[in-house]
């Protein structure tokens, strides 16, 4: 497959449709697309989001992994291909010198200076946890964070195993930064960079500081550095303070994301409007957010004090 064909090009198989019922007719008879590829092809409503999605393709195809395209539309994986996808469009806009990929490391060389920053992207999903599953549910704001604090923390872990085992010193040097970019849609939590504070830096409720003239000052939290989930009818125990020390000093910082990539240029959104990136203050490999910076930034101060530059939208 030549990485100059287009993501939609099936429709012989795919004619327009209109209707729920003919949809699922489509995926029935074509397992072998994830339905979220066949939805976007043959949904008569979607063809903006298909042009957008084939423009950003068509800046991106140069750098993408060989089979790209055949991994996107294989099932499971239209979402994750996408994130990839939207992610180095957001590097090739802001004029990074993103690299091409050979299939072997992370998914995201950008080259800064003579250093390279590595992303990996990653989605979360409910697994079988049906507690993060859908819209978080009416009641104690922990009942519905912690589960997806918890999906958070599993896709974190596993990808920095992943980095230290098969990239760390080989394809990755160990002097250079590496960033996971971790998308949450499907575990949402309707309150943007929340999650993600809450399990790298140890965020619980927030608090007020009083200062020495008697002040009130905001931007303070209470530090939670674990959070207790049910896993197989057992109450567990997940750090969430992965940030807060040097235990994952190898990890320079998280891109994070509640909104589903199709809907990215929705609302009149700017490329990188709903990403926050969140950098590691314990990292031994610090981003330059003069140099590098992605979405809105997130950093922690030596007080525990998060930061954010809600201005520096680009």
């Amino acid at each position: 497959m030549s990485k100059n064909d287009k993501i939609f090009i099936h429709d012989d198989l795919f004619p327009q449709i209109s209707s729920e019922k003919q949809f699922q007719e489509y995926v029935k008879s074509h397992p072998e697309f994830d339905p979220e590829y066949i939805l976007q092809h043959c949904y008569i409503h979607r063809k903006e989001t298909r042009d957008w999605l084939e423009s950003i393709w068509e800046m991106f195809c140069n750098y993408s992994e060989p089979d790209f395209l055949t991994h996107l539309r294989e099932p499971k994986s239209f979402h994750p291909f996408t994130w990839q996808m939207y992610l180095a469009f957001v590097v090739l806009t802001k004029k990074y010198d993103l690299q091409s990929n050979t299939g072997v490391g992370p998914d995201l060389q950008i080259k800064i200076g003579d250093k390279n920053v590595w992303i990996e992207a990653v989605r979360t999903t409910p697994g079988e946890d049906k507690n993060a599953a859908g819209l978080p549910q009416s009641g104690a704001i922990y009942d519905g964070l912690d589960p997806r604090i918890a999906r958070i923390s599993n896709a974190l872990t596993e990808k920095h195993r992943i980095y230290k085992e098969k990239y760390r010193g080989s394809v990755c040097k160990e002097n250079e930064p590496f960033i996971i970019a971790i998308n949450g849609s499907e575990t949402n939590t309707l309150n943007e960079s929340r999650a993600a504070e809450s399990a790298v830096y140890g965020r619980g409720n927030d608090v007020l500081k009083r200062l020495p003239d008697g002040k009130m000052q905001g931007g303070f939290y209470e530090l939670r550095e674990v959070v207790a989930v049910q896993k197989n009818g057992k109450q567990i125990t997940i750090p969430a303070n992965y940030f807060c020390n040097d235990s994952y000093k190898e990890i320079s910082g998280i891109i994070y994301c509640e909104q589903h990539v199709i809907n990215a240029n929705s609302y009149g959104r700017t490329p990188e409007g709903n990403l926050y990136l969140l950098l590691n203050p314990y990292a031994e490999n610090q981003i330059d957010a003069r140099e590098f910076n992605i979405g809105k930034l997130v950093t922690m101060n030596t007080d525990r004090q998060i930061i954010r530059d809600h201005e520096r939208i680009f």
